[in-house]
């Protein structure tokens, strides 16, 4: 489970691996992060009804190269999500 304070490392589209803390959560909907002590994408689930959900990512301007791996993220949470066995 993901909570504030929650901390380790994330490998980097280069191969680098760089340290990251949760800096803010609202459980089951929300949660922010720094890497490498500066602020990183956001990452939100907004319920869709029976429909499913939507995945957002937040970013800080200086980050909008990163748009193309979290399109690549959600795509990959979007497949995990439809795997057998993770159906309500």
């Amino acid at each position: 489970m993901v909570h504030k304070g929650m901390r380790g490392r994330v490998c980097t589209v280069f191969g680098w691996t760089l340290p990251f803390e949760i800096d803010h959560v609202e459980p089951g909907k929300s949660w922010t992060w720094r890497v490498a002590g500066v602020k990183a994408t956001g990452h939100e689930v907004l319920p869709d009804g029976a429909q499913g959900a939507w995945i957002v990512f937040t970013m800080p301007v200086w980050a909008l190269f990163y748009a193309a791996v979290c399109l690549w993220a959600a795509r990959k949470i979007a497949l995990l999500a439809r795997a057998p066995g993770l159906q309500a």
